[in-house]
């Protein structure tokens, strides 16, 4: 071993020893330039090797600021008014119930009362008309407190009760008066029945005594048969005067006797025509009676029969009077009904003004801003008052993406957070995860388009870090979103790929 190393370094020293020609033809070259190129050929080798093999992140960047997930609060006016008292001001520490601002209500509260007045009255009436629909006497508890509308309001439904009871009264006072009307019309109806019976019997009497004949007739009869008699007496006589069995004195004396009878028969034809000629007047004159008497019974009925017909017509119009006011209390209470709805429409409405009126805190938090400042400054509905920053609420991250970026943001991501407050070296990074995509572009008012994402921000790590460091709504930072991961041997062979690519494309 030794002697190798003899007889390397006395070959070297002749070789240093030679002239400058043969010591560069028979001096061995440097090995040093050998092991570089090696060494080169193995870190390309093992750096190719790497970048395949390695991944790095693809983060996609946004800008943004932390704000409460609740966000900021923005207390605002539900009723026109003006300014009746501030009670706070910007910075200060709120909780939820707090009066911040009072406004006038005065209009509000005169305009309540009248349709509270409204509604007592409607509700007044609607009691009241339904005692009269169930003719109950109508009254209501009065007091000291009872107000003028209200004994109006009794006075009105009483005066309904006694127009209704007035035009009864009036219906029956002519039922009354027809139904007496009847009573005599009935009483002379009685009393012509009566006559026409007697009539009726008269004229029987006087045909039957027509018809069977009077005592003159009777009388007539005997005179007829004496003369009858007389005239066979006579034929006989003036046989017997022929054969002058008789004397002429005795035939005279049978004719004297015969122009006797003769003589008293014609007197008493002429009786007994007059007595059957004043039977006749005195039975036409009863047929008259009785004619007349039949037509004034007739007309009496008929009387009868109208005023009846008036009776019930009046009891129908009297029934009709019930009706009819009945119909118009419903009619009323249906009104007053729908008086006293939209009067409690109406006081819901402006107790809800008076009650918007005082304008409270709706949260937790800190006064951000004010944008009423001055007593009776006016203030319109729907105006933003007060932007009050909630306590306790979760931080989160509201970041723009822009829309070359948006396609490969979704839910769930990882995201680191660099504050622009805090510098990352010193005091780390936040991290968090994307909650929300927005599913629509905005336009920021240089004109720039982006997409809202919101990340929910896990700052216990950062905190604990950095105990003395409090995280505040407000604060802008730099979002990084990992959106996958790329072979470092990519990003190398990317420019190389993207223009064989673009040289192969033919337009």
């Amino acid at each position: 071993m030794f002697k190798r190393r003899q007889i390397k370094r006395d070959e070297k020293l002749r070789r240093d020893f030679l002239p400058e020609a043969l010591e560069i033809i028979e001096k061995p070259a440097s090995p040093l330039g050998h092991t570089i190129i090696w060494i080169i050929i193995v870190v390309v080798i093992a750096f190719i090797v790497w970048s395949s093999v390695s991944r790095i992140d693809e983060n996609a960047t946004a800008t943004g600021k932390i704000v409460t997930a609740m966000g900021v609060q923005t207390v605002q006016s539900e009723v026109n008014g003006t300014v009746k008292a501030i009670t706070t001001k910007e910075g200060d520490t709120v909780h939820k119930g707090q009066i911040l601002l009072e406004l006038n209500t005065d209009t509000n509260e005169d305009t309540l009362a009248y349709y509270q007045s409204t509604k007592d009255i409607a509700a007044l009436k609607i009691k009241l008309l339904k005692k009269l629909l169930k003719d109950e006497n109508i009254t209501f508890k009065q007091s000291s407190k009872s107000t003028e509308e209200e004994r109006d309001v009794l006075e009105y439904i009483r005066s309904i009760k006694q127009e209704k009871e007035t035009e009864l009264s009036e219906f029956d006072r002519k039922i009354d008066e027809q139904q007496a009307s009847i009573e005599e019309e009935k009483g002379s109806l009685d009393v012509l029945k009566v006559q026409l019976q007697s009539l009726c019997k008269k004229r029987t009497n006087l045909k039957r005594k027509l018809k069977r004949g009077t005592s003159q007739e009777e009388q007539l009869r005997v005179l007829n048969n004496r003369k009858e008699s007389l005239l066979k007496k006579q034929k006989e006589y003036q046989s017997l005067f022929e054969a002058e069995i008789v004397t002429k004195a005795d035939l005279e004396q049978i004719e004297n006797q015969l122009e006797e009878i003769e003589g008293n028969i014609s007197v008493q034809e002429t009786i007994v025509e007059n007595n059957k000629a004043d039977i006749g007047d005195s039975i036409s004159d009863i047929e008259l009676s009785i004619m007349e008497t039949k037509e004034q019974i007739e007309a009496k009925n008929v009387a009868i029969a109208e005023k009846e017909n008036t009776i019930y017509k009046s009891r129908e119009a009297k029934k009709g009077i019930g009706i009819k006011y009945n119909a118009q209390v419903k009619s009323q209470i249906v009104e007053q009904q729908a008086q006293l709805k939209q009067a409690n429409i109406s006081i819901s409405q402006y107790e809800k003004q008076i009650k918007s009126s005082t304008i409270v805190s709706p949260c937790d938090g800190v006064i951000k801003t004010m944008a009423v400042n001055t007593i009776g400054a006016v203030v319109p509905q729907a105006t933003a008052l007060i932007e009050i920053v909630p306590d306790n609420s979760e931080l989160i991250m509201e970041a723009n993406v822009n829309t070359s970026d948006i396609g490969y943001i979704k839910q769930d991501q990882e995201v680191k957070i660099k504050l622009s407050t805090f510098d990352y070296q010193e005091f780390g990074l936040l991290k968090g995860r994307v909650n929300y995509v927005g599913n629509d572009s905005q336009v920021l008012q240089n004109g720039k388009e982006i997409y809202k994402i919101k990340i929910v921000i896990d700052s216990k790590a950062f905190l604990e870090k950095n105990p003395s460091v409090a995280l505040k709504t407000g604060m802008e930072g730099t979002v990084e979103i990992k959106i996958g991961s790329r072979r470092v041997i990519d990003f190398f062979l990317e420019p190389l790929t993207k223009q064989f690519d673009e040289s192969l494309t033919v337009r």
